[in-house]
Parts: structure tokens; C-alpha cells; sequence
């Protein structure tokens, strides 16, 4: 799977559950090998490639959720 860039109005998670992953964030590339997890802000531009053969979880986080369970003025 190979999304194009983009931006959410949500946080997102990815844990890798399988193979690796590479995420396309602030020009950058990151690989994600298996087991780790990710933990993208709401408004970042970016983008996710798995490689052949991987998996993820993924869970997208409202602002509001957020803003309630951290008690922060932040988001």
C-alpha cells in the first residue's frame, strides 16, 4: 500500500505489526520496523509505503479526545 501526502484533522497511531514500514514526514523518510508504533500530531503533511508483505494497525485520534484525556491548551 502506498498513500499519496496528506494531511488529517486527527492524530493517527501506527503500530507495525508485521515487516516494515516507511513514513514520508517533514521531507523525511523513516523506516518503521516491526513492532514499532508511530504516533502522528493532527495538521502534519505525510504519507505511509508498506513494504511487501506488511501490516499495521491504525487508529486516528479526534482532537477532542485528546484535548479532554491530556488536559492540555496545546491542541
Amino acid at each position: 500500500m502506498n498513500e499519496s501526502e496528506h494531511v488529517q484533522h486527527e492524530a493517527e497511531l501506527i503500530y507495525v505489526l508485521k515487516g516494515q514500514a516507511v513514513l514520508l514526514i517533514g521531507g523525511e523518510e523513516q523506516r518503521i520496523e516491526r513492532e514499532g508504533i508511530l504516533l502522528i500530531n493532527m495538521g502534519r503533511k505525510h504519507a505511509l509505503r508498506l513494504e511487501e508483505g506488511a501490516m499495521t494497525a491504525r487508529i486516528w485520534i479526534p482532537a477532542g479526545v485528546l484535548k479532554k484525556y491530556l488536559e492540555t491548551d496545546l491542541i
